[in-house]
């Protein structure tokens, strides 16, 4: 893992990734050079904050006006010091400071109300095409404009900071790519007391997903990681003072989640999925099918997440 890390020193927040743009054209369009830019905050004065380390990310983007603003009015470029003007530049209208610090309703003279509206008129993608322990190799389009920027490479906190605030909608080009980041965030979730039973299946299950793609199976994942639902049900509810009545095996606890009403609709359909594979294969000794194993994997996955917002109030 890099040690510029998104959960490192997660007391003080120490590090923090932003994106660096030197403008070189500004007009309709915007022309400049994308740079991934990391500093170390000073947790007495969040503004004097000292610089760590600038890469370059992507020359040459050419962006609309309205895109790029929406990108500074999302706070994913940092005061004056990831926007400049750069060395080279060839044509910027009106007075960069107008972009570097905005104003309460504007930013260079648009209101931020019709920068926010711009949200609604395009979809925002990020294709990726790998991951590794420090990076994401991705694609950025917005298919309604035909825009695509091929080959953009960012640490993965910064690639995560983008994705949430800029509300992009991600998508993978393999399926273990999909899953590797995935269990990321979990990584930091199953060291709250709802894992402790079932912590270490789950780590040297991560573990092996981390080291071995080109062997991996979601089958055997099912296997080690399929006990564990029951077993985080029952503590979950141990940790809420909850006494279940019929706790005798999943299905049980299922039904008297059903019965009175402990999760929301969508949650109890979640864990009935995967039941059934559980139920059918599992307790019999056997594995289902690689696909039902991929979906029963990504579902289990996914009410770990659950379970630990709902039990945390995340």
């Amino acid at each position: 893992m890099s040690k510029y890390d998104p959960y490192y020193d997660k007391i003080n927040n120490k590090y923090s990734y932003y994106l660096f743009s030197s403008i070189k054209q500004y007009d309709t369009h915007v022309y400049f050079d994308l740079y991934e830019y990391i500093v170390q905050k000073d947790i007495l004065d969040d503004y004097n904050a000292r610089f760590i380390d600038k890469r370059i990310v992507k020359e040459n983007i050419v962006l609309d006006k309205e895109f790029f603003l929406y990108l500074v009015l999302v706070k994913m470029f940092l005061r004056d010091k990831t926007i400049v003007k750069d060395k080279n530049l060839r044509w910027f209208q009106g007075d960069i400071k107008k972009v570097q610090f905005p104003s309460k309703y504007y930013i260079d003279g648009v209101t931020k109300k019709n920068i926010l509206k711009f949200r609604d008129c395009y979809t925002l993608v990020f294709f990726v095409r790998a991951i590794d322990e420090e990076f994401v190799l991705f694609d950025f389009s917005i298919p309604e404009k035909g825009k695509v920027i091929t080959g953009i490479k960012l640490c993965k906190p910064l690639f995560e900071k983008l994705a949430n605030k800029a509300q992009v909608v991600v998508n993978y080009g393999t399926d273990f790519s999909e899953l590797y980041y995935k269990i990321q965030g979990l990584v930091y979730m199953i060291q709250k007391p709802l894992f402790k039973r079932h912590y270490d299946d789950i780590t040297n299950c991560f573990d092996i997903i981390n080291t071995s793609p080109t062997m991996l199976t979601y089958s055997n994942i099912f296997k080690i990681l399929s006990p564990t639902v029951e077993g985080l049900l029952r503590d979950f509810f141990n940790l809420n003072n909850i006494a279940l009545n019929k706790q005798r095996d999943l299905g049980q606890i299922i039904s008297e989640i059903n019965q009175n009403q402990y999760f929301e609709k969508d949650i109890i359909e979640l864990i009935n999925l995967v039941h059934a594979p559980i139920r059918n294969f599992s307790l019999h000794g056997n594995v289902p099918s690689e696909k039902l194993s991929k979906l029963s994997v990504i579902v289990i996955l996914e009410i770990y997440e659950i379970l630990y917002k709902k039990l945390y109030k995340y």
